[in-house]
């Protein structure tokens, strides 16, 4: 019988309750795992941490982005935890319209449809300002309309305002008239609509060029240039930080702060095995160390000195988190495949496909179109798709994910400047990687013929990129 049956771990409802006598207990969910807060074993970045620092001493927009789960919201709230900042979340939002009176509602507006219109003929709204901006290092979200710690907040009476919320300059008016001093973060800015991002990157430039105000965009993609591609002139105005890499130190690094803090110690085995595996995934190590700890009957910093893991162990955990994800990851694969129409199921199918083939390390770096189309002129016999099809359509696959799959995170992304597609899911690739990728290419439905053709190719050739 497991030791932590006969002994189990003290919880906090274990200890007194006397404020002043009672001790901190540090939890494991406050350390490992995925919290709505900052892990207390938050590591810093040098390239990362420290360009968020910098950006932010600029009177300049930031762009953080990378991958899904590495950390990009967790970067966000150590950086500015002590500065006035406003949250608005994108993930409902349809419209530059809807954005921008989430903004308004995020600094205290309340937004109201008006019965007057545009010269354009577009409708006004409302807006009255009565909460005023939350104070230093506290952050009031949209969706929300209070501060999350409940702090009182002043009433202020003011005129309600008509505005045109797609008017840059109405905006600029009524954040005057809000007297906001503070950052405003856009996060999951990658779920609107690729007009709307296309738009607000318009909007950042007048924002920069005729106010004062900041925005901090929160976003899973690979490329360092997306908004500048969507707005040129706003070079020299934003400052882009890619939160994507963590290198095997700063890895180790994690799982080290997060033993002493629990006062347990990992078995150097299971450490090396969960490390070499994670594909540089913080939230598998995160997730891995978490259960790692739950399993053992670790659920406090009460069981310092445990000696947690071994090598088996860490092989069923890995083992158990690909599994999580096969429902999800083969879901993608077929309706990823159907694509959004007919007419274009075979670039989307053979997209997959290619995705599908090729070796995990080469999937890290992202397949270029030129790859894409030499795996589809190879082993694709008759099929239509060129290299010409593939620059068209690719740019559209992110929306397709979101929007048409309704799928969060999104798996594929495609960095338009690199013309490479991108996995920005390491779950996913997390998954791939144990899976026979035979028996994957058979399920997703690849001709026969092509899939033989593809086996002879990867036999003769068993340092291609497309590996089975």
């Amino acid at each position: 019988m497991p030791d932590f049956i006969n002994n189990p771990p003290r919880l906090v409802r274990d200890f007194p309750t006397f404020p002043d006598k009672a001790p901190k207990i540090t939890l494991v969910h406050e350390v490992f795992g995925v919290s709505r807060d900052l892990p207390l074993n938050y590591v810093e970045r040098d390239k990362v941490d420290n360009k968020l620092f910098l950006a932010l001493a600029q009177n300049h927009h930031i762009v953080i982005h990378g991958s899904s789960k590495q950390g990009k919201t967790c970067l966000r709230k150590w950086n500015i935890k002590d500065r006035p900042h406003v949250v608005v979340a994108c993930i409902e939002i349809k419209t530059l319209s809807e954005l921008n009176a989430a903004i308004l509602k995020a600094v205290g507006y309340r937004v109201e449809k008006s019965r007057s219109v545009t010269v354009s003929g577009r409708s006004k709204v409302t807006a009255r300002l009565d909460v005023k901006v939350p104070l230093l290092g506290k952050e009031i979200t949209a969706s929300a309309g209070r501060d999350r710690e409940n702090q009182r907040d002043e009433s202020a009476v003011t005129a309600p305002l008509e505005l045109d919320v797609e008017d840059i300059n109405d905006m600029i008016t009524a954040l005057d008239s809000a007297s906001v001093d503070s950052l405003i973060v856009l996060e999951d800015f990658h779920y609107l609509p690729s007009d709307v991002q296309k738009s607000f990157s318009r909007s950042l430039k007048g924002y920069f060029d005729y106010s004062n105000y900041r925005f901090l965009v929160i976003g899973v993609w690979l490329d360092d240039n997306k908004l500048l591609r969507y707005n040129g002139d706003l070079g020299g105005r934003i400052s882009t930080v890619n939160a994507d890499r963590w290198s095997r130190a700063e890895l180790e690094t994690v799982v080290s702060a997060g033993e002493n803090l629990i006062g347990v110690t990992f078995e150097d085995e299971f450490k090396s095995h969960i490390l070499d595996r994670c594909l540089d995934s913080v939230w598998v190590v995160q997730q891995a160390c978490y259960q790692a700890c739950i399993e053992s009957g670790v659920v406090s910093d009460s069981s310092e000195g445990r000696v947690v893991g071994s090598l088996e162990h860490a092989k069923k955990l890995i083992e158990g988190i690909i599994q999580d994800q096969a429902s999800r990851s083969e879901s993608f694969i077929d309706s990823f495949s159907a694509g959004p129409s007919t007419l274009l199921t075979n670039i989307y199918r053979w997209t997959i496909y290619a995705v599908v083939a090729s070796d995990t390390a080469r999937l890290e770096g992202g397949l270029s179109v030129t790859e894409i189309a030499d795996f589809i002129g190879t082993f694709g016999a008759a099929v239509d798709p060129n290299l010409r099809d593939l620059i068209r359509e690719l740019p559209n696959i992110a929306e397709f994910q979101m929007h048409y799959l309704e799928i969060s995170p999104i798996v594929l992304d495609y960095d338009f400047s690199a013309r490479r597609l991108n996995v920005v899911d390491r779950s996913f690739l997390l998954w791939l990687s144990g899976q026979n990728k035979v028996e994957v290419l058979r399920q997703a439905g690849m001709p026969g013929n092509s899939l033989r053709r593809w086996q002879r190719v990867v036999h003769d050739m068993p340092n291609s990129h497309h590996r089975g």
